[in-house]
């Protein structure tokens, strides 16, 4: 008799689908009014004394409103006093659009960018912020005001006459009156042949500088401006025994009727230019245009200004008040929307200003300021131990622009990416990603929620850069949204879900679907940053079909249980989702007896049992204890070459680490050609994931073989 070989394949089809093991059948929501921005930040808290989500509602608890925290205590409240500035009586709003906790955990920060400072018949905005110790509420305030240093360069030549002399000092008094008890601070110098100061910083402040500027004599001769510029300069901006200060926004007011008498062969214009001071020119009756226009600063047609006697500088006055209110209001270094964006280094908090530098934004540090183009988004890492710092500006030229800084002893600029479509929206969001967690960044995702195409209907993309080990941002991949819902709002690095030992990524698409709002969870991927197909897609409307732009902020969390979970904002609630633990199962076939007679008559004598075993080993790290999925498993036994077929099929609750079945197979199942072999193909699936208590990945294992002799 010839040997017969029964051959079992095994293999595992493995359902994912648009489901896999974020939980949407047990959520929490925490709703409010939805005439709020409820909630616009969500922070995790992890402590000895504090677990748990802290939700901020900037727009809630005016005066007359209350906040009460339930029986259980599951929630409570802290409520911000109401404060203003000491230069308004307008109260400070919007506490909490941004919140950031420092390393330690021991305290968090939430800035509101609000703090209202009337001046000029006009309002500017500054943040302010609480640093709040969790136990105790609301503890320190800190409040940084805007301040602009003006000086007045004012000609005394010998071509002006008495009363236009003294016109050009009415026209001083009336700025400095229109911006009493504001941040701006003056200072006049008189020009000719020679230069003479008139008040400094400390004259204003102290209240000398009206008397001195009175008492002012007329020079009487040649125009020498350059020279004058110069004086300004060295002794007035840069010279702290005048009280001017380094840090805040500078701004000249030169007013002349006439050429300059000397040249620029110092490159004094380059040197202003340089310290970014803000230069503003009012030439009168003789004065040539291009003359005193070279002197103003970019765009110059707007900073220079011609009138034909000295009468005309009431006209202007108006227009240079604005101009001194854009200095302060949008290119301080602490300016428009301050604490629009926040998040703590170590034991540094880095607050980013939308508004600054003509809405070209800025970053700051307190105690520390810098100019640039920073601070929409802000997303901070390590290479090489050294701190990363990531800026968006999404309106930059148009297409927007991400800045790459380090800094070692001092901050330095190291790259600046660009996006590739005009209204894209790049650099929107930001996000920086240690992949392996390591402690060192590797992949840094850039947002573009405007990103269109229009002739497939899809919007928004996500840029996915390496950070190399030479610490340069490197495209590596970018994965577009399947829909028009502005997908790239935001993107969260979560950490690992899937048990792979990799974190993961959720991006936010708040506009899909009528606005209901979806997000979307990708797999991390050691080479790339992300699997490029999304593992889940978590639709607002079939949580709640109340919930509005459901994706516009996505959190990080991490429940008792030890599987990590995902806080999702939406218009006045907020959404908290746990995960499933997932599994691993390894399935192994064996048989028995050994030997068994294929030509006895009777058909229906059971010839062999087949035995399929399932081990379940799990790869996350829940506490969870025990838990049951169900796997539907279905035998083929098929005989090559032949059509006929047997089939077993039975749904299995897979508890224990250790499942088995058994089944028999006798002649009917097969034909005894002994010149065959036999082969037996076994498929198991988790038909429904999305109702199951556990999850089995995508990695088990897919496919075994098992030789039978007869």
């Amino acid at each position: 008799m010839k040997s017969v070989w029964l051959i079992c394949t095994v293999a595992v089809a493995i359902s994912v689908c648009l489901a896999f093991n974020i939980d949407t059948t047990a959520t929490r929501i925490f709703t409010t009014e939805q005439k709020d921005f409820f909630q616009n930040k969500v922070l995790q808290l992890l402590s000895d004394k504090n677990n748990g989500t802290l939700v901020t509602a900037p727009e809630q608890l005016g005066p007359e409103e209350t906040c009460t925290s339930d029986l259980n205590l599951t929630h409570r409240c802290i409520i911000v006093p109401e404060i203003s500035p000491a230069d308004s009586p307008i109260p400070i709003r919007h506490f909490g659009l941004s919140i950031s906790e420092d390393a330690m955990r021991s305290q968090i920060t939430v800035c509101s960018p609000s703090a209202v400072h009337p001046h000029s018949g006009n309002s500017s905005l500054n943040k302010v912020c609480y640093k709040m110790k969790l136990d105790r509420g609301p503890s320190t305030q800190e409040q940084t005001n805007k301040s602009v240093e003006v000086v007045f360069l004012f000609d005394g030549s010998a071509s002006m006459t008495e009363a236009e002399f003294n016109k050009n000092k009415d026209f001083i008094v009336e700025i400095m009156e229109s911006h009493r008890d504001t941040p701006v601070t003056f200072a006049a110098v008189q020009f000719s042949y020679t230069v003479h100061k008139v008040f400094d910083f400390n004259d204003y402040d102290a209240g000398r500088a009206l008397d001195k500027l009175m008492k002012e004599k007329h020079l009487k001769t040649l125009t020498m401006t350059h020279k004058a510029l110069e004086f300004v300069l060295d002794e007035i901006f840069d010279n702290n025994a005048t009280g001017a200060s380094p840090d805040v926004t500078k701004v000249l007011i030169l007013i002349t009727d006439g050429d300059p008498s000397d040249t620029d062969r110092r490159g004094i214009i380059k040197r202003y230019d340089d310290k970014n001071i803000t230069r503003l020119v009012v030439g009168v009756r003789a004065a040539r245009l291009d003359k005193f226009r070279a002197i103003a600063s970019e765009p110059k047609h707007r900073n220079a200004f011609k009138i034909e006697n000295f009468d005309g500088l009431t006209g202007v006055l108006e227009n240079l008040q604005e101009k001194i209110f854009t200095a302060q209001g949008c290119t301080a270094p602490l300016a428009e929307f301050s604490g629009f964006s926040a998040v703590f280094k170590k034991d540094s908090l880095i607050v980013g200003s939308v508004g600054s530098n003509s809405w070209r934004s800025f970053l700051h540090r307190p105690q520390e300021r810098m100019q640039g183009y920073l601070g929409n988004s802000i997303s901070i890492g390590k290479k090489n131990g050294v701190p990363l710092y990531f800026v968006g500006l999404p309106e930059f030229e148009q297409t927007g622009q991400v800045v790459f800084r380090h800094r070692c002893e001092q901050w330095t600029e190291l790259q600046r990416i660009r996006g590739e479509q005009i209204g894209s929206y790049f650099g929107a969001e930001l996000c920086s990603l240690d992949v392996d967690s390591d402690g060192s960044t590797d992949f840094l995702l850039v947002g573009a929620p405007q990103f269109h195409l229009p002739q497939v209907k899809k919007e928004g993309r996500v840029y996915i850069y390496s950070v190399s080990d030479e610490t340069v941002l490197e495209s590596n991949q970018d994965v577009t949204g399947p829909s028009m819902g502005r997908f790239g709002t935001t993107i969260s690095s979560l950490p690992d879900l899937n048990g792979d030992g990799l974190r993961d990524v959720a991006v936010g698409a708040p506009l899909e679907d009528d606005k209901s709002g979806a997000v979307y969870i990708y797999h991390g991927n050691r080479q790339r940053g992300i699997v490029s197909t999304f593992s889940q897609r978590i639709m607002g409307k079939n949580i709640d079909h109340g919930l509005k732009f459901f994706g516009r902020a996505i959190f990080r969390d991490l429940g008792e249980d030890g599987l990590p979970g995902v806080v999702v904002e939406s218009h006045g609630a907020a959404v908290v989702f746990r995960s499933k633990p997932v599994f691993n199962v390894l399935a192994r076939l064996s048989f028995h007896p050994e030997n068994f007679d294929t030509l006895s008559p009777d058909t229906n004598v059971a010839l062999v049992k087949i035995t399929a075993c399932f081990e379940k080993v799990e790869a996350t790290k829940s506490k969870v204890g025990p838990v049951s999925s169900a796997l539907n498993i279905t035998y083929i036994l098929n005989v090559m070459g032949q059509a006929s077929q047997s089939m077993f099929s039975q749904t299995l609750e897979l508890r224990d680490e250790n499942t088995c079945v058994s089944y028999s197979i006798n002649r009917a199942n097969y034909v005894a050609d002994t010149s065959t072999p036999l082969r037996i193909r076994l498929n198991f699936l988790q038909p429904d994931s999305e109702s199951e208590s556990a999850v089995l990945s995508v990695d088990s294992e897919r496919e075994a073989v098992l030789e039978i002799p007869i």
